[in-house]
């Protein structure tokens, strides 16, 4: 992958949707990724909103902004599963809940170096104060877990933007 390239995983929810804007309002070139998971009943339909939100987005921005490249879709089923993500995964859902998705993504995400992932910072406050914000003109603004976090088990779910995975 094009080190000057986003990839941001885009679900058509509002949170990607909001930092593909951004990103695009910024000028950045922005690759994103879609997890076909097939027990999804709305994966089709949000495939179809992607597309339809990355003609939006350019129309409303205009030409001279960033660009949205071609959607790559990857199959759940596809993702290489890595025992160490697993048992990280294990150990952090008993003690909050979280979902399963943040198994496979994180699986994902030692794919796909630097991958975006946007959430809400109040949808994780088990990570409250474990974050650093950070600021890039290029990118604008989004949050990393702190280099200095001691717990290896978050430290592999959430890795920071020189590993593997973001969040907003």
């Amino acid at each position: 992958m094009d080190k000057n390239v986003e990839n941001v995983l885009w679900t058509s929810g509002w949170d990607s949707t909001f930092r593909v804007y951004k990103l695009v309002e910024k000028g950045a070139l922005v690759q994103p990724f879609y997890v076909l998971d097939n027990s999804r009943f709305s994966r089709y339909k949000e495939i179809e909103t992607i597309k339809l939100l990355s003609n939006e987005i350019i129309n409303r921005l205009g030409e001279n902004k960033g660009r949205i490249l071609d959607l790559i879709v990857i199959d759940k089923n596809e993702i290489k599963f890595n025992l160490i993500q697993k048992i990280s995964y294990k150990v952090l859902k008993k003690r909050k809940h979280l979902g399963t998705q943040y198994y496979w993504l994180s699986c994902l995400a030692l794919k796909i170096k630097n991958l975006e992932l946007s959430v809400h910072s109040n949808d994780f406050l088990f990570l409250k104060g474990r974050t650093i914000l950070k600021d890039c003109n290029k990118i604008g603004k989004y949050a990393v877990l702190n280099p200095n976090e001691k717990d290896f088990f978050k430290k592999n779910i959430w890795k920071n933007e020189v590993s593997n995975l973001q969040y907003y």
